[in-house]
């Protein structure tokens, strides 16, 4: 029989690296920008099953349904929320999701209680190639099993080196061994996005939107909308594109509440929150809820 001191060396190895990366580097290092663990949840199909988005939370008809694109993935410390009351809470996401088949969406899912998380991108975005999009959501639903058994392990590995340890992120490799914000990393990319050909047709969406919300109102649903917080170099490129009166004009029109939180809390990239700003605004959102 062969001997378990290999085993037992390399036990033993790896726990007093844990202990001198616990006691000599972990305090040393940032908090991370990122929330870890921060899975997106499940891909679906929805509005008549032409629309993919993430649905991560309970789904419960007296719960909240928060609606959004990336920002509502990033901005919203679930975690947080349910301890300060706002709960249960799912999130209805993808990245540069359009809030007209995020309505239709909701049409779809029970909950009674809508926070919808408004943006000029989300009203209307240009040049998306819905096939090509199509095509990357049937990639992940058809994956074969093989790679549902590697994601479904590495989302609890994740979570158990989250609770053991901070880690530093390799994404930030490429330009440093520790991850720094950028607030002006998508003020380019938005401003091409929002440029003046495509404001007409960002009009049209939003009357579009409007007619959905008082249909969701008139059918029971509560809802409360927000505008999250971005940078304040983003917040000028989406205000000099996108008159933001006009977000309060149409939430008064509907007759939801809404919070602008301008350029608040500090971000990751300009557009998405850090860890830290999102459990602070937890509280702030909880008290808007409430």
């Amino acid at each position: 029989m062969r001997s378990l001191s290999p085993l037992g060396t390399a036990a033993a190895t790896f726990a007093v690296l844990l202990a001198a990366w616990l006691a000599l580097i972990e305090p040393r290092l940032p908090p991370p920008l990122r929330r870890r663990p921060h899975p997106p949840g499940e891909l679906g199909w929805y509005a008549g099953g032409r629309a993919p988005f993430y649905l991560k939370g309970e789904v419960s008809a007296e719960g909240w349904l928060a609606l959004g694109d990336s920002r509502v993935h990033h901005d919203l410390d679930e975690e947080r929320l349910a301890k300060l009351g706002v709960e249960p809470l799912a999130v209805l996401w993808v990245g540069g999701a359009q809030l007209e088949d995020l309505l239709e969406a909701a049409r779809e899912l029970p909950p009674r209680r809508l926070l919808v998380a408004l943006s000029p991108l989300s009203v209307h975005r240009a040049g998306a190639d819905a096939e090509k999009e199509r095509e990357q959501a049937l990639a992940v639903l058809d994956r074969p099993w093989s790679l549902r058994v590697d994601d479904a392990i590495d989302e609890r590995f994740e979570r158990l080196r989250s609770s053991l340890v901070s880690w530093i992120d390799p994404r930030s490799f490429a330009y440093a061994w520790l991850d720094a914000p950028s607030p002006g990393a998508t003020d380019a990319r938005q401003a091409r996005a929002l440029a003046e050909p495509t404001r007409a047709d960002r009009a049209e969406a939003l009357r579009a939107i409007a007619r959905a919300l008082r249909e969701l109102r008139v059918s029971g649903r509560e809802i409360v909308c927000v505008r999250l917080p971005i940078s304040p170099s983003l917040r000028a490129v989406e205000d000099q594109a996108f008159d933001p009166a006009l977000f309060e004009r149409m939430c008064a029109e509907v007759g939801a509440p809404y919070h602008d939180l301008g350029s608040s809390e500090p971000t990751i990239d300009g557009s998405h929150l850090t860890a830290e700003a999102a459990r602070h605004l937890a509280t702030r959102l909880a008290a808007f809820l409430e």
